[in-house]
């Protein structure tokens, strides 16, 4: 998820930079991308979530296996039926919320990023912002204090559990 989110913000940075025109004047300053979804408390919260219902995911398919296990040994097979018919639904739920919390994440995490970068930039007039990656030249990189103006930021994330 957070590979996506990086090569996202970073193709948004470049097209930024193709679409801004060339002045010597311009303020431009650069942004460490992997840094802010390395250290961002809301993508820490989000492994966080994630990793927990995979990990509870793991644990409802293991038990779901020993169930089963145990009624292909008593051979009934109207209820192996009844009992995989119901291990479906639970997984089909599962990953449904597990797809839905990721996505909220997601969207709260470019949200907030995109704020952050645009309130930043508008407040201290820079024209571009560049994801320092791509940048080998002696400019301003406003790293730090756009971690400490995103961390501002606590729009919770709801999330349907």
């Amino acid at each position: 998820m957070m590979k996506y989110l990086k090569s996202l913000s970073s193709l948004a940075c470049l097209i930024s930079l193709l679409a801004c025109p060339a002045r010597l004047s311009a303020k431009v300053v650069a942004l460490d991308i992997a840094t802010i979804y390395e250290e961002y408390s809301l993508v820490k919260e989000a492994n966080t979530v994630i990793d927990t219902a995979e990990a509870r995911f793991k644990r409802i398919l293991a038990t779901a296996e020993k169930e089963l296990n145990e009624l292909e040994k008593a051979g009934n097979k109207i209820e192996i039926d009844k009992k995989r018919q119901s291990i479906q639904d639970i997984v089909d739920q599962e990953v449904e919320t597990l797809q839905d919390q990721k996505e909220a994440y997601n969207t709260n995490i470019n949200r907030n990023v995109a704020k952050t970068l645009s309130g930043m930039a508008l407040a201290n007039s820079y024209e571009l912002v560049l994801d320092s990656a791509f940048v080998h030249s002696n400019i301003e990189n406003i790293t730090d204090k756009f971690m400490i103006e995103l961390e501002k930021i606590t729009t919770p994330v709801k999330l349907d559990q």
